[in-house]
């Protein structure tokens, strides 16, 4: 904000919402959908690494 970007905060319903289409996605699926949205590293992905990935992907599907 003080550097003038707009700040964005997504529920997570949204995020479920924009990833997966169903918000009461589990954690699993909300993975398992990125996978066929983006190009993920070889090897285990962690939780965080997850929510950030989802939360980016939100913010792409939401721009306007």
């Amino acid at each position: 904000a003080e550097h003038g970007l707009m700040i964005k905060e997504f529920t997570p319903l949204q995020v479920k919402m924009a990833v997966c289409g169903d918000g009461r996605a589990d954690k699993k699926r909300v993975a398992a959908m990125l996978q066929y949205s983006i190009t993920l590293p070889h090897g285990p992905v962690l939780d965080d690494e997850t929510d950030a990935l989802a939360i980016a992907l939100t913010t792409l599907v939401t721009r306007k």
